[in-house]
């Protein structure tokens, strides 16, 4: 690592206000914990997908799909419910306690400002501001100041949306094959659409004019959606979530639809990967370098800050997971994007070099539609490994930057981030 890094990381430990616990996150992968860093990370970056919504299409739009009506919601589309407003709150709890916050000398510290001791930035959609906003009450209850970064809602943020493009776009090259789809998870999807799994109820829903996504020639993005949607009304807590056909181990079964399908657009399909995630992963990374937030934050408000939280999207955690080849799926906890879930990035400041820490702090369906997370078992927490650093859990920083650098388009990556403005 050369001078002017390691001149960086000494200055941003010296500046650290935020003391990270050293043992308290533990995977709960098979039920084996996985220690975490001995040394407290220098900077934590989380980047973390919003809270638990209505789906993004209304029960109307929905209904060429299913033999009976979808369930109501009590928000509008693509809407932050409240029991996803308490969830995310008590989110922000379990991070409270996972980051120590408790142990500040300040009950309410600044949430603004170069002595901030964490940042939270949010996209600008609806959801993802009252995201933002009930994490934040999580994380410092009672502190009225306290508040997040995010531009107006409607306007382009490059950090989470990318640059200019649909993410229907792909590359000539992109492989989008059907015989990469879990068939037995789509026949179930299916039957559980229809209400029934033989032929015959088939050719009734298609008599009585339904889409039958096994009759699609590509049913990834339906099949993805609707898996999503299902999966939602569970954790939203819903009394009959999938018109009561499924349990949570079904929800779990349908719901690797869901990752099927974000795995074919976000990590088979490079240039709809870089589209979405260059200029995040540039500014994760050139953080990280810095060993401030100032790269993340635009100007200099979150330099102090020991942890950032950005709250973006599922799409933002398959896209970063494509260009960087990181999997952290679980048979045993299904989803690999749910609500709240985050992939975490630490630099750990060692004797010699630094070192990029990655790994996932995912909440469990049960939990999720709990709204709580203070039982064990309730948060997956475990190291991710990175195979361009040969598979493992640590990379030293200057070679995770020169692996960023090579996987990023800079062409993406605006010149600079926009000015967001401080909400309460």
């Amino acid at each position: 690592m050369g001078a002017r890094v390691a001149s960086a990381v000494a200055a941003a430990v010296a500046a650290l206000m935020l003391t990270m616990p050293t043992a308290q996150a533990q995977a709960q992968d098979a039920g084996t914990p996985v220690s975490r860093p001995a040394q407290a990370p220098v900077l934590r970056i989380v980047l973390m997908r919003h809270g638990v919504r209505s789906p993004t299409k209304s029960p109307e739009a929905l209904a060429p799909f299913a033999t009976e009506p979808w369930a109501r919601w009590p928000v509008a589309p693509g809407q932050l419910t409240p029991h996803g407003i308490a969830a995310m709150k008590a989110l922000g709890g379990w991070w409270r306690n996972e980051l120590g916050l408790d142990r500040l000398a300040a009950r309410c510290p600044a949430s603004a400002g170069a002595g901030a001791p964490l940042l939270v930035i949010s996209d600008s959609t609806p959801r993802n501001h009252a995201s933002a906003k009930a994490l934040m009450e999580g994380l410092l209850p009672g502190c009225p100041e306290a508040g997040h970064f995010g531009l107006p809602a409607g306007q382009h943020d490059p950090l989470f949306q990318g640059s200019a493009g649909s993410d229907e776009e792909v590359s000539p090259d992109a492989v989008k094959r059907r015989d990469r789809i879990p068939k037995d998870g789509l026949d179930e999807l299916q039957a559980v659409l229809i209400g029934g799994a033989g032929e015959a109820d088939r050719q009734a829903a298609r008599a009585s004019g339904h889409q039958l996504l096994v009759d699609q020639a590509d049913p990834r993005k339906p099949m993805g959606t609707l898996a999503e949607n299902l999966m939602l009304e569970y954790v939203e807590g819903l009394p009959a979530p999938a018109w009561g056909r499924l349990d949570e181990s079904g929800i779990g079964r349908v719901v690797e639809l869901h990752n099927a399908a974000f795995a074919q657009q976000w990590k088979d399909d490079p240039v709809a990967a870089r589209r979405r995630a260059s200029d995040l992963l540039a500014r994760i990374s050139a953080a990280l370098r810095a060993g401030n937030a100032r790269p993340l934050a635009g100007d200099a408000q979150g330099v102090g800050a020991g942890t950032v939280f950005l709250v973006g999207h599922d799409t933002n955690l398959a896209a970063v997971a494509g260009l960087l080849g990181l999997d952290w799926h679980d048979p045993a906890r299904p989803d690999d994007y749910p609500p709240g879930g985050a992939l975490v990035f630490d630099l750990v400041a060692g004797a010699a070099s630094a070192e990029v820490r990655l790994g996932i702090a995912m909440p469990t369906l049960s939990a999720l539609r709990r709204g709580r997370f203070d039982a064990p078992g309730d948060m997956a927490v475990k190291p991710v490994a990175i195979p361009g650093c040969g598979g493992a859990w640590g990379c030293p920083l200057g070679r995770f930057a020169d692996l960023v650098d090579q996987v990023i388009d800079t062409a993406a990556v605006p010149a600079a981030e926009p000015v967001r403005p401080f909400v309460r």
